[in-house]
């Protein structure tokens, strides 16, 4: 049932490249299924539940949204019945030029990295179905300054090095950043998120990050509308976002 509500069929994917597959099923997904964090904002609206009985219900049965919490658990749960190795990650959301000096935001963005154990090149992509208004809408090949041209917008991964103070050793994070393309050289990228390649995210974490972005007073989601999705005009894809 979720291929039908991506308007895909089993046999488009079967013997298909990985690669392609995985484009397929996420340009798709963006299509069909929107952004949006309607049950969050609705007054004395409950918890949102992240159980994937409860996100298939809603997202494939219901023909509803919702943001990368509920996003992430349904395109997990698809890509790993397909094949695919899939491990699930968190960010911390920037959204600006430069990352401020003590930035010290929460872990409240999902995404997926994601390998294929047929593919001979074992290419990482990240895969991000549930970010909204700045998100990719294929795979990102997951590589240092690694540059992907994406339905006019450019996405690059820059590396960033930290030294800790306690066991003096460099850690190494990853920076997303996406500007307009075609662009000129004046214009800056913007820092979409930063996340900790090394640390894979569990369901418990899962569950308890969904419960402050759905319940905290301080959370953004709780206090604003957020819907966004992906339509098709004569140019391509295009993704409208409103809040």
């Amino acid at each position: 049932q979720y291929l039908k509500r991506i308007d895909v069929s089993f046999v488009e994917l079967e013997g298909e490249d990985p690669g392609v597959m995985l484009m397929r099923i996420q340009t798709q997904h963006s299509l069909h299924i929107p952004f949006e964090n309607l049950s969050v904002v609705m007054p004395g609206s409950a918890e949102l539940s992240v159980e994937l009985v409860d996100v298939y219900e809603k997202l494939v049965v219901n023909g509803r949204g919702g943001y990368c919490f509920e996003h992430t658990v349904l395109l997990y749960n698809v890509l790993k019945s397909l094949g695919f190795l899939v491990e699930i990650q968190a960010s911390r959301v920037v959204l600006q030029p430069t990352i401020p000096s003590g930035f010290d935001s929460k872990l409240t963005h999902v995404f997926l990295l994601v390998v294929h154990p047929e593919d001979p090149t074992k290419q990482q992509y990240l895969v991000d179905v549930g970010f909204g208004g700045h998100g990719p809408i294929e795979p990102l090949k997951l590589q240092w300054d690694q540059s992907t041209i994406s339905h006019g917008t450019e996405f690059v991964f820059r590396k960033v090095v930290i030294n800790t103070d306690v066991i003096k050793k460099d850690k190494h994070f990853w920076n997303l950043t996406s500007r307009k393309f075609p662009h000129d050289s004046s214009e800056e990228p913007l820092v979409i998120y930063q996340f900790d390649i090394m640390r894979e995210v569990t369901f418990d974490d899962i569950r308890q990050a969904n419960f402050w972005v759905c319940k905290h007073p301080s959370s953004i989601f709780v206090n604003n509308l957020f819907v966004s999705g992906v339509i098709k005009n004569e140019d391509g894809l295009e993704r409208i976002s409103l809040w």
